[in-house]
């Protein structure tokens, strides 16, 4: 209360008195209250509005503006079928209430993911997958494609994994980051039937096209410039520096990304980085830095009717063995006795790196394919007091006097002999020692070293069985043994 008086001394008047008076229980009449709670949702709504004071009539607005006795008076349930701010009050006599108020977010349903690139940064809607298909999940984030494109589900945290099919409908917000388009806000996918699908298996494109691929799995060949300093591996954890020698040649399979305009690949594992080595090159392209885990696509032709010198930069199971060269390969190590250059035939098909072995594979081919092995440069020969198989990751000229196997013939090499890569050759070093004799499993081949060119005297035939006076280039018996005539 405010009390102000004027007047003579002595004497006073009341001039004004202003009462301000705080309620301080419930309002007489209680706010409305809502059947339908703020929120979003896919398709129209009914509301209906209450009061719990007896004899209350209810105003309401949809509009957005504050509700008088004068605005619309609710007599039934009211349908939202568009984004709609709802506001409410109730009154008795000339008592009100306070004001009720709820958002209603109806989304707008998109048919496939191109729409939903097509919406500004911000905007909600609700998007319905037909047959669409997780790429790739990593911790919370899924890589999600249907006909149309491909998407990122960014921390969304759905319960989805690679290769499932998906249908129905979920609902989110289209909030792309530096160019790259992503969803947010999708959390609830209990509209969504998801069942197994095939693993899903990456499109092959040329670098230049990635911009028109964006988060799709992808798959690029033969590059020596995708993967840089700034690319990453996905993990559930953490993303690790991936360091490329540029000598590497490798095909890279992983998500096509886009930071800003710097276009990317980001690769899963290690095992997306699959490196191309090449029988007809130097080691260079062996590479020397992240080469744990990664894959490979050995480019080198064997023959599966006879045995191939082989030395591999990494190791091998016997089932990775099987699986890159087919059941049924055969691998042979081998030891020096003297003379004897003995390989015994392996009973579980394993290769050590930078050992040289003998193989016989189960498909012929001319590139075998490897995934997670560990690459490295080291060679372990296999030593012998009068020779030594002597493994080669480059292509090499045999010196003179050393031996090299081909299709199970024994050569003396007169110095001008060149082998390619990954494979392996007789040294001799001792020169007083007799020509190697070569055994699998104990057994002597019936191939002996016999120089190149070199012909004896006696008689001379041919693989026919026919006697021959002057032979020419080939392969001859000659006193019981196989000569090799250049």
């Amino acid at each position: 209360m405010t009390i102000t008086c004027a007047g003579t001394k002595g004497h006073a008047r009341l001039q004004k008195v202003v009462v301000t008076y705080t309620p301080t229980g419930e309002a007489s009449v209680k706010a409305p209250t809502f059947s339908l709670e703020s929120g979003d949702y896919d398709e129209a709504q009914t509301v209906t509005i209450s009061c719990a004071t007896s004899g209350a009539k209810i105003y309401y607005t949809t509009d957005g503006t504050t509700p008088t006795s004068s605005s619309t008076e609710y007599t039934g349930p009211i349908t939202i079928s568009t984004t709609t701010t709802l506001k409410a009050i109730a009154y008795v006599g000339d008592e009100k209430s306070s004001i009720a108020s709820a958002t209603y977010t109806i989304l707008e349903i998109l048919e496939s993911i191109a729409e939903v690139k097509e919406l500004s940064s911000g905007d909600k809607f609700t998007l319905k997958l037909t047959d669409a298909q997780v790429l790739y999940v990593n911790g919370t984030d899924s890589y999600i494609k249907d006909a149309t494109g491909a998407i990122l589900f960014f921390r969304c945290g759905l319960s989805f994994t690679a290769g499932q099919i998906l249908n129905g409908t979920i609902s989110g917000t289209y909030s792309p980051y530096y160019n790259l388009p992503e969803i947010a806000d999708a959390t609830d996918a209990s509209n969504i039937t998801a069942t197994d699908g095939d693993e899903p298996e990456p499109l092959e494109i040329e670098e230049s096209a990635i911009a028109d691929h964006l988060c799709e799995l992808v798959r690029i060949n033969n590059t020596t410039t995708v993967v840089r300093d700034n690319y990453k591996v996905f993990n559930t954890s953490k993303k690790t520096t991936l360091s490329i020698s540029s000598d590497c040649s490798y095909d890279i399979v992983g998500m096509a990304v886009v930071y800003g305009t710097t276009y990317q690949v980001y690769p899963r594992t290690t095992a997306d980085l699959i490196y191309n080595i090449d029988q007809d090159k130097a080691s260079t392209q062996i590479p020397t830095d992240n080469c744990t885990g990664v894959s490979v696509d050995f480019k080198r032709t064997l023959k599966s009717d006879h045995w191939n010198t082989l030395c591999l930069p990494f190791d091998l199971t016997s089932d990775q063995v099987t699986e890159g060269m087919g059941d049924g390969t055969q691998v042979a190590t081998c030891a020096i006795d003297g003379e004897k250059v003995n390989f015994t035939t392996a009973s579980d098909a394993s290769i050590s790196a930078g050992v040289p072995v003998i193989v016989k594979p189960g498909t012929v081919s001319d590139e075998y394919s490897f995934s997670g092995v560990d690459f490295t440069t080291d060679l372990s020969n296999v030593e012998g007091d009068n020779y030594s198989l002597v493994g080669t990751f480059d292509p090499m000229t045999v010196s003179e006097g050393d031996y090299f196997i081909s299709d199970d013939v024994v050569y003396k090499s007169k110095g001008a002999t060149t082998l390619t890569a990954f494979r392996a050759y007789i040294q001799t070093n001792s020169s007083e020692g007799a020509r190697p004799t070569i055994t699998i499993d104990g057994t002597t081949t019936g191939i002996e070293a016999l120089d190149l060119g070199a012909i004896t005297t006696g008689k001379t035939y041919n693989l026919r069985g026919q006697q021959v006076k002057a032979a020419q280039k080939g392969i001859y018996i000659v006193n019981g043994k196989k000569m090799v005539i250049d």
